[in-house]
């Protein structure tokens, strides 16, 4: 049996002063700089590390097929990860935003990210729960939120 590649990003939850418009800045100096992407999410938006996985792919293979509705990769991730056709509600829904926890998804070493941005690893963030499937619009009680989130990744594409 043939064993998962390993995926050409890395991702992790955070703890820390996460001020939207400084930790934007420093991630578009990033890609500036190396040609990375590093993707700073709300975390109210992330229902598990499978649910990053599939909307990675899903966007990646929107880009390679020539589906991609967003210009950029962020902006189509967005569209995938919250399950939002529209790029202004998959931004406003998944973007970062002021407080203090912060999901990172990124091209690079998470670890040197999170040391640059100054803020501490805490992967407990990205487990799922039924408060953040709700908040992405998933409710039903007969499937676990972390598997239906997954339709919804996948809905995306389909429509």
């Amino acid at each position: 049996m043939r064993g998962r590649e390993k995926p050409e990003f890395d991702f992790a939850g955070a703890k820390g002063e996460v001020i939207a418009e400084e930790i934007l800045k420093k991630a578009e100096k990033i890609r500036s700089d190396t040609g990375r992407e590093v993707i700073p999410i709300n975390p109210m938006a992330v229902c598990g590390s499978d649910h990053l996985v599939s909307a990675h792919y899903h966007t990646r293979k929107a880009f390679s097929e020539g589906f991609a509705v967003g210009r950029v990769f962020s902006a189509e991730f967005f569209r995938h990860l919250t399950g939002e056709r529209q790029l202004s509600k998959a931004i406003k829904k998944g973007g970062v935003r002021d407080g203090d926890e912060v999901v990172l998804l990124s091209e690079l070493s998470v670890k040197e990210v999170l040391e640059y941005l100054g803020l501490m690893r805490d992967d407990s963030i990205l487990e799922c729960s039924e408060e953040k499937a709700r908040y992405l619009g998933i409710e039903n009680p007969r499937i676990k939120p972390d598997e239906m989130v997954l339709e919804l990744v996948a809905m995306v594409a389909i429509l």
